[in-house]
């Protein structure tokens, strides 16, 4: 591997924004619902990535014994209009402490169709208080064929 290419990392990951960011209020709306992920589509990429890490960001805030839960479900579509569950196992992660977190969970899109959604359920154990502001995104690589690098062969790295 080339200097050039150890420093391309944008050459080899795309990121996208699975799901907008949310606050959910132990009790309220968004507590303990299936939340429907934004539609990704694979084909605005060159090629389809291979794997990805689903990544969410949350910042949360209980009080005593009280905990916040993440549950995240993938689906696939060959429309972007009728979803199937593709098949990986979800990923449930609880959290007792105040603060930043991140969660991070490998994906396998080896099979999987043109579009892709990440779901995900939260859920506050308290009554009213405990707040969870969350947000997901999923960071795409392993694409089937290394990318292009300029020659740097006159560069100075």
């Amino acid at each position: 591997m080339t200097i050039a290419r150890s420093r391309d990392i944008d050459a080899y990951l795309f990121g996208v924004n699975a799901m907008d960011p949310r606050i959910v209020t132990a009790g309220g709306g968004l507590d303990n619902v299936a939340q429907t992920g934004n539609t990704i589509n694979r084909g605005d990429l060159v090629q389809d990535a291979l794997s990805a890490s689903i990544m969410i960001p949350m910042t949360v805030s209980v009080s005593g014994t009280d905990t916040a839960a993440v549950v995240i479900d993938v689906e696939d579509s060959d429309d972007g209009s009728s979803w199937d569950n593709f098949g990986t196992a979800p990923a449930s992660v609880s959290f007792d402490a105040d603060g930043d977190h991140l969660v991070q969970h490998p994906l396998n899109l080896a099979g999987a169709r043109q579009y892709i959604r990440v779901n995900a359920t939260f859920t506050m154990s308290a009554g009213a208080t405990d707040t969870a502001d969350i947000a997901i995104v999923l960071v795409q690589s392993g694409f089937p064929e290394l990318p292009v690098i300029a020659d740097t062969s006159g560069d100075s790295f």
